[in-house]
Order: structure tokens, then C-alpha cells, then sequence
């Protein structure tokens, strides 16, 4: 099963729906930070549903706070962003879906102490591999989590 890029013309309408596809989680927002406390109690919900560890759950809060707080920095206004999380026996992936600018992963400069912000994105690489991809105006950032370690 493969992450396939988000239809905008589903969500346009509406500044919030949900749709749950074979255990996806496909959540729709209009650009405003304040969906996050959403966001957060909808994946809980999710990953009780999938059976996530805590451990990946916590990992998967973060990405996905993460993705949509950058995408709603850095989306264009009056734009619908789209974050779908999938889980397969493999992985779990988190991806967010947003009409912007776009940037190259290999440009973000490296946090620091004399610059403010930048850390999410180190957060996320160490979480998982991070992967930007740029289809007509659309951003995609797809954050696909390292399984959790299971302790012997």
C-alpha cells in the first residue's frame, strides 16, 4: 500500500472533514493553528484504533503537530491542508498535504541557539525519514516513523 498525494477538490467546501479509509486517517483543515488540540485528540483516537504502541503514539503527536503547524506557516492563505496518517505492519507514515511555496529538505539550515525555530524539522529526522515533494502547486511532506524498538 503506497501514500498517494491527497485530493484538494474533496475538502475545498468545508473548513473541517474526516474520513477514515482502511485504517487511514485523512484529517482536513483550513489554515489556522488552532486545529492542532484537534489534531491530537483525533490521533489518539486513531492509534487506539491501529493499536500503536505508546511509545509510537507519542512520536506520531509529534510529527503530526509539527507538519501542520509548518504547513500552516508556510501554506498560502485560504488554503486547505490535508494530513493523512497510514499504518501498515511496516510503518507508520504522516504526511501532510498543503498548497505552498515548497523547499528543499537539503536547505534547512541546522538548529541553533541564535535563531528561533528550526527544530521541528530535526525533530522529525530523527524520528523518521523526512521526504518534500513538490507536485504542481501542492507541498507534500511525508514523515515515515522508525518502528518503535521492542526491548527483549
Amino acid at each position: 500500500m503506497s501514500l498517494e498525494v491527497f485530493s484538494f477538490t474533496a475538502c475545498e467546501s468545508a473548513p473541517l472533514k474526516i474520513w477514515d479509509i482502511v485504517n487511514d486517517l485523512i484529517l482536513s483543515f483550513s489554515r489556522d493553528d488552532r486545529h492542532a488540540k484537534f489534531l491530537r485528540a483525533r490521533v489518539r483516537l486513531w492509534s487506539a484504533e491501529e493499536h500503536l504502541p505508546e511509545t509510537q503514539l507519542q512520536d506520531v503527536l509529534i510529527v503530526a503537530s509539527e507538519l501542520l503547524s509548518n504547513a500552516v506557516r508556510a501554506a498560502v492563505s485560504e488554503t486547505t491542508i490535508a494530513v493523512c496518517l497510514m499504518h501498515t505492519a511496516e510503518a507508520v507514515c504522516v504526511q501532510v498535504t498543503n498548497i505552498g511555496t515548497g523547499f528543499d529538505i537539503n536547505e534547512i539550515p541546522v538548529p541553533s541557539h541564535e535563531r528561533v525555530g528550526g527544530r521541528g524539522l530535526a525533530i522529525m529526522r530523527a524520528l523518521g525519514v523526512v521526504a518534500v515533494s513538490q507536485i504542481d502547486e501542492k507541498t507534500v511532506v511525508t514523515v515515515t516513523l522508525r518502528p518503535p524498538i521492542v526491548r527483549a
